[in-house]
């Protein structure tokens, strides 16, 4: 885990726009809300699916003639960056020499614990995406945040894999789920809550999680060349 040292670099950043990693599915560009001990908040534009790499270029003129109107209306999702995955924080300048970031709206629900850890506690029972992107991004009812400071998990109530158990040292990023396609996945796993209280394993760290799952029919990582399935004969 970044020690403070490191995360104090950063919060001379803090309300301006910057571009969390340079590419790939993580990377988002938005403002810095705030950086705590070992993780950041990010308010990227709700309307704004693009990587980092591609936001500014063809928009700029755009935002510049209506920034001062728009602020104030535009919809943002925060976006909760693990730093101990973060590889990369680049200042948009030139975004920020015309922008000022006047702060999110207070019916945004704001999560700001000590630790990410802690963080993802207080987003109990709230539905979010983990990772913005590739084959680890899952999304569904965050159930609960179970484990030690040095093996903390999460467990995750998802439509399609039913109760999925992550460790948080390999989460990236995590959001509070925005339904802008209109679809009844949210919907569909509410009702799924409610009807049935799910059940789930809790153990005092990810690794003794393993111990109830003994004998049992896994499935290791959610997707990618490391995804594998099969009984867990010993761990």
């Amino acid at each position: 885990m970044p020690d403070k040292g490191y995360s104090s670099h950063f919060k001379p950043l803090k309300g301006r726009v910057v571009t969390v990693y340079r590419g790939g599915p993580e990377s988002k560009t938005g403002y810095l809300v705030d950086v705590q001990s070992d993780y950041l908040i990010l308010a990227v534009e709700s309307n704004n699916n693009n990587n980092g790499e591609n936001n500014n270029q063809n928009n700029q003129n755009n935002q510049n003639n209506q920034n001062n109107q728009n602020n104030n209306q535009q919809e943002y999702t925060l976006v909760y960056y693990h730093l101990a995955h973060v590889k990369s924080i680049t200042e948009d300048t030139m975004s920020n020499s015309a922008q000022t970031f006047t702060g999110i709206s207070a019916d945004l629900e704001l999560y700001r614990g000590k630790t990410f850890a802690g963080t993802l506690s207080l987003m109990k029972t709230k539905y979010v995406q983990v990772n913005q992107g590739g084959p680890e991004k899952k999304a569904g009812q965050l159930l609960d945040v179970l484990g030690s400071f040095e093996s903390a998990y999460i467990v995750l109530l998802t439509e399609d894999d039913g109760i999925i158990y992550i460790n948080t040292d390999h989460v990236k990023s995590v959001s509070e789920y925005q339904n802008n396609n209109g679809d009844q996945t949210t919907q569909s796993v509410n009702e799924l809550s409610v009807s049935q209280e799910p059940e789930y394993m809790k153990s005092k760290s990810f690794n003794d999680l393993f111990a109830h799952l003994s004998h049992k029919w896994v499935s290791i990582n959610n997707g990618g060349p490391e995804a594998v399935e099969g009984v867990l004969v010993q761990s």
